[in-house]
């Protein structure tokens, strides 16, 4: 599930250099068996690098 979608300048490893990426909220589902999996989901922040193509996906902490 996708919750919000925005372009940001942030750094990316691979082009080396500052890029625009495609930034997006999703709520992913940690644990795909066992008698909780449905409690089981966490938001992660997914970034997309609009000259590379290189994804990253990480946990949003909680506080």
């Amino acid at each position: 599930m996708v919750r919000d979608q925005s372009r940001r300048d942030e750094p990316c490893p691979i082009c080396e250099a500052t890029t625009q990426h495609v930034v997006t909220i999703e709520v992913r589902q940690e644990r795909p068996d066992g008698e909780n999996c449905a409690y089981s989901r966490e938001p992660y922040r997914v970034t997309e690098c609009t000259v590379c193509g290189d994804s990253r996906a990480s946990r949003v902490r909680s506080a």
